[in-house]
């Protein structure tokens, strides 16, 4: 059988398209930066302290009483005013008066005279309620049985 009549014309033509493929590869193609150490070092110790925050918050019980900061942080959104402070980070809740709450707290979180970001020591419960905000967001609802100063009174 005679070669094909085509066959000088493909060697030229492969070599062409494999130059234009790797030029095109060093020049011309997507080049991605090698990620800095510490920013993957970063991201690494982030999702663990989420993932660590979300098991521990997953062992609180409900009716499960705890002491704790709350602090004042409105939001321009229609979020719950109020964060608590657990498992070393600040959650966003919707705190309400517990039936067996001391006279003020009631007083103290209906107060509008807070700066934001101050600080009050906190008995709480986690209750089976949830609020939800107009953006879809779920907020857990706890039990305020008091509220002082300081964590000593």
């Amino acid at each position: 059988m005679p070669p094909c009549p085509d066959a000088r014309m493909f060697r030229p033509v492969l070599w062409v398209i494999t130059f234009c493929g790797l030029t095109a590869q060093a020049c011309g193609g997507v080049q991605t930066a090698a990620e800095p150490p510490e920013t993957a070092t970063t991201r690494t110790a982030q999702y663990r302290v989420h993932r660590a925050v979300g098991r521990a918050a997953n062992t609180q019980t409900v009716e499960s009483a705890f002491q704790t900061w709350i602090r004042f942080n409105p939001a321009p959104c229609d979020c719950p005013r109020w964060e608590l402070q657990m498992y070393g980070h600040w959650e966003r809740v919707q705190p309400v008066e517990a039936r067996d709450a001391d006279a003020n707290v009631s007083g103290t979180l209906a107060f509008e005279g807070f700066s934001p970001g101050e600080l009050l020591w906190a008995d709480v419960m986690l209750t089976d309620d949830t609020v939800v905000d107009g953006q879809g967001w779920v907020y857990p609802v706890y039990n305020v049985r008091r509220i002082s100063e300081d964590p000593d009174s």
